[in-house]
């Protein structure tokens, strides 16, 4: 799982956490091995991405001049609504 961390004078980090039953052999007892990871990166650009696409979307949606999206072959990859209205197509 991932967790927040706040630390205090420091910025907040974002951890990946790793729990693992551990049985000691010598003795028996039992315990939990943590093994933590900084993700901090990850996440953030994660959530940078998921923003930035959220705004492409609402751009692309809401647009009143006409948008026609087509890769290298010229293939039509996607239209926005306004473009149908331009070509009078649904």
């Amino acid at each position: 799982y991932e967790e927040w961390l706040r630390i205090p004078g420091a910025a907040a980090r974002c951890c990946e956490v790793m729990l693992s039953p551990y049985i000691d052999p010598a003795n028996g007892a039992p315990y939990v091995v943590v093994v933590t990871h900084d993700v901090t990166e990850r996440v953030m650009t994660e959530q940078a991405r998921k923003e930035s696409e959220a705004r492409l979307r609402r751009i692309f949606d809401t647009a009143t001049e006409g948008i026609w999206l087509v890769d290298l072959e010229t293939r039509t990859i996607q239209v926005n609504q306004a473009l149908c209205s331009i070509l009078h197509r649904k």
